[in-house]
């Protein structure tokens, strides 16, 4: 059913985007809805209920994966990206659950559709609405300790008891082969939503001096788990404490011990830079690869400077695997191979990278991306579908958007178009269903399928 908004009401209650705000008139709000709501008490319990199976760590259903609702704070990965957590979201949350801003309302983004998250069945109630446009409302934040500047306000749940984490086996039992496996339970007495993550920070001795390292070890989760960290890969002769920043509303971090790393050899460790999951492999190859393949990327650190390092490369789908590269040499910085996709099955593949120092050996597995043979049979230009992309993507999908570019994604939008053809998502459909309203015809699925297998021609 097609929820219907009183426009007088979002009038009074419209968040301006960019830090420009009206005030939330008290008598517009709902009777139960308090006019100063917090995270721990009243907004973490609706993003548990409606947001976080897809908005979790990690990002499902084609979520963008930069950020997660299911904690308050930022962190930063292993590999050094920083993953927002909902009070950097603040923003983007208002507008993205405020009817007003698809409106056309007299308001600061008239005549801006915008499809509402989160999409048919699961919408939020007017009540739900309202308490997240009064948390994200400036008006009510609070000082941040951490920044000069504010922020919505955390809070803490009455009555609220710290979660209970243990580990089900020691730290110095959990090492092999330079891998810690680290087993836990996590629990929370009051059934709260609870997620977290595992820190590792370096106590002996700081390096570089006077700087402490903190790295992301893994993602905590409600019930039994593990997670794995790879030591071998760390400079011999530090140690590091290990500690578990949770959130059940309120933030909590509860130390899980230290641990020395001590070995002769540290191991190499690998990142997959081409392909990533937005890449397609096309044939004929333009303009994503040259005529004679595509160019593999694979970035090495070794700490080792006298190590000789071998690679092994192979493209694997399910029941199946491809050979590109067997125990190659290999340097440390960017290697690069080509590799030939002709007569390769059409579809979906990963890269699975192993490198060796002759102690150590290492394996890591890549992101899916897309082998296409597409031949464009009706000649779709890049202008056709950058006009659909622009109509009907780009009001969610600006190509000012830093995190979102479409020539880069080209295998999640072929998946997510035509595969599975639940984008524009159902939302849109629901609060946009104005006859003016652009939707993607079947015609234009087809256009677009064509158009991505045959590798993307015309991009600019």
């Amino acid at each position: 059913m097609k929820r219907t908004v009183d426009p007088a009401f979002w009038h009074k209650t419209a968040l301006l985007i960019a830090g420009m705000t009206l005030a939330v008139s008290a008598a517009c709000s709902a009777p139960d809805v308090p006019a100063s709501p917090t995270w721990a008490e009243d907004v973490k319990p609706i993003m548990a209920a409606k947001c976080v199976r897809c908005h979790g760590y990690p990002a499902i259903q084609g979520a963008p994966a930069g950020f997660r609702l299911d904690m308050y704070d930022d962190f930063i990965t292993a590999d050094g990206r920083r993953i927002l957590g909902a009070k950097s979201m603040v923003v983007h949350i208002a507008t993205r659950t405020d009817p007003s801003t698809r409106s056309g309302l007299d308001g600061p983004v008239k005549n801006y559709k915008i499809a509402l998250m989160p999409p048919a069945p699961i919408e939020l109630t007017d009540e739900q609405t309202q308490v997240i446009l009064n948390w994200t409302n400036p008006l009510n934040w609070e000082d941040d300790p951490d920044s000069s500047d504010p922020r919505p306000v955390r809070g803490t749940a009455t009555g609220n008891t710290a979660p209970n984490l243990s580990l089900t086996r020691p730290l110095a039992d959990s090492v092999t082969d330079g891998i810690m496996t680290i087993q836990y339970d996590l629990r929370d007495p009051d059934g709260d939503a609870t997620a977290g993550m595992i820190i590792a920070r370096d106590i002996v001795p700081p390096t570089p001096p006077d700087t402490v390292v903190t790295i992301f070890v893994g993602p905590l989760n409600m019930g039994g788990g593990e997670v794995e960290w790879d030591v071998g890969a760390l400079v011999s002769g530090t140690t590091y404490e290990l500690f578990a920043v949770i959130d059940d509303g309120a933030r909590h971090e509860l130390s899980l011990g230290t641990h020395a790393v001590n070995h002769a050899n540290t191991a190499p460790t690998i990142t997959i830079a081409q392909p990533d999951d937005g890449t397609v492999i096309a044939d004929p190859p333009e303009p994503m690869n040259p005529a004679s393949g595509f160019t593999i990327t694979v970035d090495i650190a070794d700490s080792d400077v006298a190590d000789s390092l071998t690679m092994s490369v192979r493209a694997v789908k399910t029941g199946a695997f491809i050979d590109i590269a067997t125990d190659v040499s290999a340097a440390t910085g960017s290697n690069t191979l080509t590799w030939n996709t002709t007569g390769v099955d059409a579809g979906l593949w990963r890269l699975e990278v192993t490198v060796s120092d002759g102690t150590n050996t290492r394996t890591r597995t890549g992101s899916w991306f897309r082998v296409a043979h597409g031949t464009n049979p009706n000649g779709v230009t890049y202008e056709a579908v950058s006009t659909i992309f622009t109509n009907v993507c780009g009001n969610c999908h600006p190509q000012t958007a830093p995190d979102f570019n479409y020539t880069d994604n080209l295998a999640r939008i072929y998946q997510r178009v035509v595969v599975q053809r639940n984008m524009p998502p159902e939302s849109w459909r629901v609060f946009n269903s104005e006859p003016t309203d652009p939707q993607l015809t079947d015609a234009e699925r087809t256009m677009i399928g064509e158009w991505i297998l045959a590798g993307g021609p015309g991009v600019p």
